[in-house]
């Protein structure tokens, strides 16, 4: 098992988070518009449930800093301290400053900080509050109004509106088990992202980037993961991509002291390319939900309605 990274820099706005299964979605579905047989090959082996190589979301980045969601538990902890009227009082600012961070930094002396189950110290508090300022230079939201396309024989133009997102740079982890057909699948991911995109007819506004690189971890982020991994061998995971439990994996984990938040989402489908415009709801545990479980976690692949969903666990 290898891991590496993926860096994008983009040079505009984007309208749909670049999730797990959104990435590999788009990829796969301009492998089968390309006949990219060698790209068809390896969506089969994910189709099959043995995916030759996992991914997580994308993370915001500036130089050798990595934001990622805050664990859930993380706030909710401050809630059941044992404090005098007058501490409790006192904390509850603090707590809820805690609350508004939403980002914390990839790194391995952070999590273990987190993950000591303890009350966090005032300077760490501090810290966080002082990268959620600097995460927020990193990524911009903005509000754009459109109208709505007429379909099915209806001349109503409302006017709606959707949130863009700008970010600096972007990183993507991989967990690599099949070298060569992760390289493969990088190949053809760089053309999509780099070149089909762009000519593919989107908005002049949306869906430009400028470039992708694959890289290797520095030692920060390897130290990370290999803690993330000591995690898991205590039954704990830090969900870092959108994650789908099989029935089993439901039954095994434990719900009592897992931390869970669903992403529900409307999925493409391929009916969508013949002009049925249908979507089909879909969820999956979302990136920063913290959990227990005595059984290993490995995910599912799941297809509705010509909807196909992957939802390993990274």
């Amino acid at each position: 098992m290898i891991y590496k990274k993926i860096t994008i820099n983009p040079k505009s706005w984007f309208i749909t988070p670049w999730e797990s299964d959104t990435i590999l979605s788009y990829v796969f579905a301009w492998a089968f518009m390309q006949n990219r047989w060698d790209i068809i090959k390896i969506f089969e082996d994910f189709r099959a449930k043995n995916p030759p190589f996992l991914i997580t979301n994308w993370f915001a980045s500036y130089e050798d800093k990595v934001y990622i969601s805050k664990p859930i538990y993380f706030f909710e902890n401050l809630k059941k301290l044992k404090l005098s009227l007058k501490d409790a009082i006192l904390n509850e600012k603090k707590r809820k400053r805690l609350k508004k961070v939403d980002k914390i930094l990839l790194r391995r002396e952070i999590l273990e900080k987190i993950f000591s189950w303890k009350e966090l110290d005032d300077q760490t508090r501090a810290e966080f509050i002082k990268q959620k300022e600097i995460y927020q230079n990193l990524t911009k939201e903005d509000e754009v109004w459109k109208n709505m396309i007429p379909r099915f024989n209806s001349w109503e133009t409302n006017p709606y509106s959707i949130i863009v997102t700008f970010v600096k740079q972007i990183v993507v982890y991989v967990k690599i088990f099949d070298k060569e057909k992760f390289k493969s699948f990088y190949s053809f991911l760089k053309e999509v992202f780099e070149t089909i995109w762009y000519w593919a007819g989107k908005s002049r506004w949306f869906w430009k980037i400028e470039k992708v690189e694959l890289k290797d971890l520095n030692e920060k982020e390897k130290k990370t993961f290999e803690y993330l991994e000591e995690l898991r061998k205590n039954w704990i995971y830090l969900v870092l991509n959108n994650y789908k439990p099989t029935e089993e994996e439901l039954k095994n984990i434990d719900l009592s002291r897992s931390f869970i938040d669903i992403n529900w989402k409307n999925t493409k489908t391929l009916w969508e390319l013949n002009e049925k415009f249908f979507k089909w709801r879909m969820n999956f545990i979302k990136e920063g939900s913290v959990i227990i479980s005595g059984e290993k976690l490995k995910g599912d692949f799941y297809e509705s309605n010509g909807s196909y969903n992957f939802g390993y666990m990274f």
